[in-house]
């Protein structure tokens, strides 16, 4: 965990890399964090909590880690919105990810593949139906004919179902 390990037990430091609050204005006039969607931060991701921080490398020496080591991580924003700002809402609406289309996009991939599975299935049905579709074809047309010659008068009654297979 980029801890320095020392007399059985391991140091590890983190630096607040960013923090984020939504406010709002009450009726009196004075801004205070707003608690609404879940917690006064700004990201469902985060489970709307306002520090976010970044664990960093403990020094070998033991020592805690020095402060130009930490402004070379560039930490340290931060940022304070207003809790009616419409990326709030946004955000809380997609859980974070921005993407509205969600459900469309889920409920469209899903029919795709089932087409895709439906269509592979009907492959081997066709093709193992074409011997029984011609079959019934040939039957069929054997039928008719034979049917024509009774009744014209040329073939007898037993004559009829010969040729059918």
């Amino acid at each position: 965990m980029a801890g320095y390990y020392s007399r059985g037990s391991c140091t590890t430091y983190a630096v607040l890399d960013s923090l984020c609050v939504k406010v709002s204005q009450s009726a009196d006039g004075t801004w205070r964090a707003d608690d609404s969607f879940g917690g006064p931060g700004c990201h469902s991701k985060q489970e709307w909590s306002p520090p976010k921080t970044r664990r960093i490398h403990a020094p070998s020496s033991g020592q805690p880690p020095k402060l130009s080591t930490v402004r070379m991580l560039s930490a340290g924003h931060v940022t304070v919105r207003s809790a009616r700002d419409p990326e709030m809402a946004a955000l809380n609406i997609t859980q974070g990810t921005m993407f509205f289309a969600e459900g469309a996009a889920e409920a469209s991939a899903t029919g795709i593949i089932l087409l895709v599975l439906g269509l592979a299935l009907l492959v081997p049905g066709l093709l193992l139906s074409a011997p029984y579709v011609r079959r019934l074809v040939r039957g069929t047309a054997v039928l008719q004919a034979r049917s024509k010659a009774l009744k014209k008068d040329t073939l007898g009654p037993t004559d009829v179902f010969d040729n059918i297979l």
